[in-house]
């Protein structure tokens, strides 16, 4: 293997092409507030996890919540990692999506940019109830535990396969894992 050390003649050249515009947040027609606008979109698209009790890392019940996270909030949401799904719509509408609508995205968006406007405490919806049984998905037919996997504060995590400590003795279609 050789190798060729030298200075790049040209570091940068322009181009012809296109330009490309990326795609800014309208402006809203009337001012977004949390209560009237935002609540709403937490309790149907991320509140099911962003909870007390759950895995996700944070809550996003209150106010507070919401925007303490908000810039982080808007980007993932804008990029399509929150909420997260990934049933292809090739294969039909499925009634458990979460995804937001490019409306609901931009609002948040227009919400941040706005400064993240509170509202007026009668515009907000009262709270979701959410039952806490000891199962989230309703009693399973079969309980299997796996091994633990320690999960470090930070770096490289290579990926782990997890194995069921059971074998299925007929094809087995599993409904829910919790």
């Amino acid at each position: 293997l050789t190798t060729f050390r030298s200075e790049v003649s040209v570091p940068e050249r322009r181009t012809d092409g296109c330009l490309i515009t990326y795609r800014g947040v309208p402006k809203p027609e009337e001012e977004i507030t949390f209560t009237r606008h935002i609540a709403p979109i937490m309790q149907n698209h991320c509140q099911k996890c962003h909870r007390s009790g759950t895995a996700a890392p944070f809550s996003l019940i209150s106010y507070d919540d919401v925007a303490g996270q908000g810039e982080m909030v808007s980007e993932v949401v804008s990029e399509r990692r929150m909420p997260p799904w990934y049933a292809s719509p090739r294969h039909g509408h499925f009634a458990n999506d979460p995804s937001l609508s490019r409306k609901q995205v931009d609002t948040i968006a227009q919400w941040v940019d706005a400064g993240m406007p509170e509202g007026d405490a009668a515009d907000l919806p009262p709270p979701v109830e959410f039952s806490d049984p000891t199962w989230r998905i309703g009693e399973p037919d079969l309980v299997l535990k796996t091994a633990t996997h320690k999960v470090p504060p930070d770096g490289f995590l290579p990926y782990k396969y997890v194995i069921l400590p059971y074998v299925f003795l007929q094809e087995t279609w599993i409904e829910a894992a919790e």
